[in-house]
């Protein structure tokens, strides 16, 4: 997972980047927010914001018990690499940080 995301950044960062560094980057996570959601936005408004934006990655976030998956499991599976169960906080299945 984790080298999954850093591949995507460093191909996003490399097809857009100029001659100067960028300033700010800015990271958006939609909790809760999968293809249904956003063609149900489409169906709504049309064109969406996002989809203005020059780079994008799509991930799957399901728990360690449950296709299913809650905020802390999904936060978890972003920032660490690591699947859990839902309910979980940084911590891996068995439940150790």
């Amino acid at each position: 997972m984790k080298k999954i995301m850093l591949l995507l950044c460093l191909i996003a960062v490399s097809l857009f980047a100029e001659e100067t560094a960028p300033k700010n980057i800015i990271l958006f996570i939609g909790d809760g927010m999968g293809f249904q959601q956003i063609t149900a936005g489409k169906v709504a408004k049309g064109l969406l914001e996002m989809e203005r934006c020059p780079a994008t990655a799509m991930v799957t976030t399901w728990s360690a018990s449950s296709l299913v998956t809650d905020s802390a499991a999904s936060a978890t599976a972003m920032a660490t690499g690591v699947k859990t169960k839902n309910g979980m906080l940084s911590l891996n299945p068995a439940g150790q940080p």
